[in-house]
């Protein structure tokens, strides 16, 4: 009975700790004798390895710990390693991210949006003189017109719907002048 009820309990435990020790700064690191240092605590020793000393403490119940260190000068560096020191469940995993639907675009006044078809009016009367251009010209104006459009397009789109028939009846007897500008600018919308 002992045995299953430990299978679907199962404890972690932490057996042993080991703290990396320094000497801040360097330079007094040289005059540091490990060999003799002592550490107080049920359980706590000082472990010299290759890659420098380390205390060990077997079990939580070793705290609270005062490390001593004598120096080749004399004096005494010491460590205290107090409180309640706890072992915490790992973190648990992190709720999945909620995905909201795309915010709706405030409405644009009816006046912005007449401003901006008029100023698209006027954007594109200024290459009326491009059709004489060289094609790579003329393909990079269409471009520029067509993201234009677009952007009006856009706001022409997030107008009242009371308004909006009339104002895209008038994007299309603006952008009619240049259909495959108008094309470009119906494929980004």
């Amino acid at each position: 009975m002992t045995q299953a009820s430990n299978a679907r309990n199962p404890k972690l435990h932490a057996g042993c700790v080991e703290v990396e020790l320094r000497v801040e700064p360097p330079e007094l690191a040289e005059r540091v004798r490990w060999d003799e240092a002592t550490a107080s605590g049920h359980g706590a020793q000082i472990v010299l390895t290759d890659e420098g000393p380390w205390l060990r403490l077997s079990s939580f119940a070793s705290w609270p710990v005062l490390v001593e260190v004598p120096t080749a000068d004399g004096e005494t560096l010491e460590l205290r390693l107090g409180g309640v020191p706890q072992i915490s469940p790992p973190p648990l995993a992190a709720p999945a991210p909620r995905i909201l639907p795309p915010a709706r675009p405030a409405p644009v006044e009816p006046e912005a949006a007449h401003r901006a078809l008029a100023q698209l009016r006027t954007y594109m009367r200024s290459f009326s003189g491009a059709r004489h251009a060289p094609e790579e010209t003329r393909d990079a104006i269409l471009r520029r017109v067509g993201d234009e459009m677009a952007k009006v397009l856009e706001l022409v789109e997030h107008v009242p719907d009371d308004q909006r028939d009339e104002l895209r009846a008038l994007f299309d007897e603006i952008t009619a002048a240049m259909p495959a500008a108008r094309q470009l600018a119906l494929e980004q919308a």
